[in-house]
């Protein structure tokens, strides 16, 4: 039997919920609030989704979602307590990164890499704003070696990989100062010579393809207008942008918004049009590949989760349920290193991915033999002009025999990041229209 009801009464929830367990026969309860039933889940970006529906497992698809919640999440850096956590969780970032990265070198151990990343943002992150509870990890830190391109978070079982010299090691992590989120990534070649080669293709294009992304994020710009700048420059290096990487508008508490930025869009990955906002801010997430565009799900067992608050169920192990008890306050997402007992926490994990309560983030990885090189940055829209304020510059030197010749590319790559004058007076004059609009009401 399938009882589908539309509510956002928690009572009325849970008075169905009652009828429903006395009945014996086998039951389904489905609730919408708005008609938030849970999204299909589909592979986008570096995180790939499964719905596994189990017959014999009682679901209820609702939202709890408080409106004092809603509105967290959509507070922006329109104010000065904003601005100031937001850029304090990207100095968290970047302290721990280049400490981080200065310990990437050959016999360090991949999972104390980790671990370090973590200890770092926590460490730091108690130092500011001491009366603000909510703060730390926003992203567990990832240490992804070589082949393995994004989220190998390891655990204690993982302590026997180590590095090597020549290997490609591409770290990722996050902060967040009470939910104002800063996210980076950064690629190292582990050699003591100046990178020449593809490598250096690689490294190059990532940081001119940042450069020109940065200057089509103002205000008056859309998110379809970085790809073609990308696939110039990529084109001119002679790498490739990788398939279904994107970037995403983070809002409060709110890693991966809705709007999208896609930075190699195909037939099976596309994204709807927006423009960018002053106030906003956005990750701005670039995978390059010498070979293939496309990732593939590693055959490693993903290790970092995220909590699905929109959706409840009654869970039937009890091991799901003292899981969902450690975890029911994670705003962001987690990584299995980071919860006790890690073992009856993976456990308790396979049945609350498959009841949807936690979705995964799988460890994706390019084709063997090919170069992959990610940078990832935060990227703050203001008055002023658009703001990178993450990641660490000139981590080391290289040389590509190639260079950035096409007019368009040239013309974007030299445009200005502040915000432009005509751009300064359309608000103002926006300003003034919503000023006469409350007037007349």
């Amino acid at each position: 039997m399938i009882l589908i009801c539309q509510t956002s009464d928690e009572q009325t929830m849970n008075l169905l919920l009652a009828h429903m367990m006395s009945i014996r026969t086998e039951s389904h309860l489905v609730c919408a609030s708005e008609g938030n039933f849970p999204a299909d889940r589909s592979k986008n970006s570096c995180l790939t989704h499964h719905l596994s529906l189990h017959p014999h497992t009682h679901r209820i698809h609702h939202s709890f979602t408080s409106k004092k919640m809603t509105d967290i999440q959509n507070e922006f850096l329109d104010n000065m307590d904003a601005q100031l956590k937001a850029k304090a969780a990207a100095s968290i970032v970047n302290d721990a990164l280049k400490t981080l990265l200065s310990n990437v070198k050959p016999g360090a151990s991949v999972l104390e890499l980790s671990k370090l990343g973590d200890q770092l943002i926590t460490d730091l992150s108690a130092k500011t704003f001491k009366k603000t509870s909510k703060k730390g990890i926003a992203f567990p830190t990832c240490v992804n070696l070589n082949g393995i391109v994004c989220h190998f978070s390891p655990l204690e079982s993982d302590d026997k990989i180590v590095l090597k010299e020549n290997d490609v090691v591409r770290v990722d992590m996050g902060a967040h100062i009470d939910g104002y989120i800063a996210v980076a990534a950064q690629t190292v070649f582990l050699s003591n010579q100046t990178i020449t080669g593809k490598a250096a293709d690689l490294l190059a294009a990532a940081h001119d393809i940042l450069n020109a992304s940065l200057r089509l994020m103002k205000p008056g710009h859309s998110n379809t207008e970085l790809a073609p700048i990308a696939d110039k420059i990529a084109q001119t290096y002679g790498v490739n942008v990788c398939e279904g990487v994107m970037g995403h508008e983070m809002k409060r508490y709110v890693i991966d918004g809705s709007k999208v930025i896609l930075l190699k869009p195909t037939a099976d990955h596309t994204v709807e049009e927006f423009d960018f906002e002053e106030y906003h801010t956005y990750a701005l997430d670039i995978v390059l590949s010498t070979g293939a565009s496309n990732l593939h799900e590693h055959t490693t067992k993903a290790t970092i989760y995220k909590r699905m608050p929109e959706n409840n169920f009654v869970l039937k192990s009890k091991t799901a349920r003292e899981t969902l008890q450690v975890i029911k306050d994670m705003d962001l997402p987690f990584s299995v290193r980071n919860l006790p007992n890690q073992s009856r926490s993976r456990l308790g994990l396979i049945e609350l991915y498959n009841t949807s309560i936690v979705d995964r983030y799988p460890v994706l990885a390019a084709r063997e033999g090919d170069l992959v090189v990610q940078l990832k940055t935060t990227v703050h829209v203001l008055p002023a002009g658009v703001q990178s304020v993450t990641g660490i510059p000139n981590t080391q030197p290289f040389q590509s025999e190639h260079k950035i010749q096409d007019a368009e590319v040239l013309k974007v790559m030299n445009s200005s990041l502040k915000a432009s004058k005509k751009s300064k007076k359309k608000r103002k004059t926006q300003k003034t229209t919503d000023s006469m609009d409350v007037s007349e009401d």
